[in-house]
């Protein structure tokens, strides 16, 4: 059974997809307000918000047809690019300070410059290689029904 390559987004989902973000998202500002005592991190609930209110915004009140994840594979590509970024970050985060011993809220030291120009510079060249290499693949059947599942 194929999956819908597009789904219907009313407000009310926007709306139960941003509390539980914005739920969690607090609860790590909170966590690394405790961690790091640095009040900067209270910012991001507040983003969340923002962005929470501008889709909620921007959504017609009968609802907006979008493209699902399984329809779109340049963004399952992307996705899995980025996903392999976030572990390879927290694979060095973890290295540098439980093997080298460096404090996690300390100061920058020259290899931690080095290793942000190239993960960006990886994430940035991925990026730009995942459309073309999308484009090429050839587009599965067309299954353009609707769906409201939660």
């Amino acid at each position: 059974m194929s999956r819908p390559k597009t789904i219907v987004f009313t407000r009310a989902r926007w709306d139960r997809i941003f509390a539980t973000a914005t739920m969690v998202a607090s609860g790590v500002a909170a966590f690394c307000v405790h961690l790091t005592g640095g009040l900067r991190f209270l910012v991001v609930p507040v983003v969340f918000v923002g962005t929470w209110l501008y889709f909620r915004r921007s959504t017609p009140k009968s609802g907006k047809r979008v493209e699902t994840i399984e329809g779109n594979p340049t963004t399952i590509r992307l996705l899995g690019w980025l996903g392999l970024i976030l572990l390879w970050t927290a694979c060095f985060f973890v290295f540098d300070t439980f093997v080298l011993g460096n404090s996690f809220h300390g100061p920058l030291v020259w290899y931690h410059w080095i290793f942000l120009v190239a993960t960006v510079a990886a994430m940035t060249i991925g990026c730009g290689l995942i459309g073309p290499i999308s484009a090429h693949q050839e587009p599965a059947a067309d299954n353009d029904e609707p769906s409201d599942a939660r």
